[in-house]
């Protein structure tokens, strides 16, 4: 796969996220079993609003050759993210918060932080 397509494939998770956390967080976080108050949709929004960053940040990059360096610091961000969500995420779930859903998430994190690393060790 290429570079590329991965920052697209980045971009378009980012969004559907970082949309669904924006706009609709009550409802959205409720499909994982989660309930949050008024003061949690506040930090859910800021979450979201950082992923809809995120996408605008991998979307624009997608055409930039692999040998920049601005891929470099990129990949490492987004290694430390998907590593801090699956940590994150799958402590939550050992404590019983979330439902099956939250598997999901620690799965994803889990695959494209291996994908990630992929992309930083390949030989070009």
């Amino acid at each position: 796969m290429k570079l590329s397509v991965y920052a697209v494939i980045l971009a378009l998770l980012a969004l559907l996220y970082g949309i669904a956390l924006l706009f609709f967080p009550v409802q959205f976080l409720q499909n994982y079993g989660i309930t949050i108050d008024a003061s949690a949709t506040v930090i859910a929004r800021l979450f979201g609003s950082a992923m809809c960053g995120y996408t605008i940040i991998f979307w624009i990059n997608r055409n930039v050759p692999e040998s920049d360096k601005s891929w470099s610091g990129l990949l490492w961000s987004n290694i430390f993210f998907n590593a801090a969500n699956f940590i994150v995420v799958l402590m939550a779930k050992m404590n019983g918060i979330g439902n099956s859903m939250s598997w999901s998430t620690i799965i994803l994190s889990a695959i494209l932080t291996v994908c990630t690393l992929y992309f930083i060790f390949r030989k070009k």
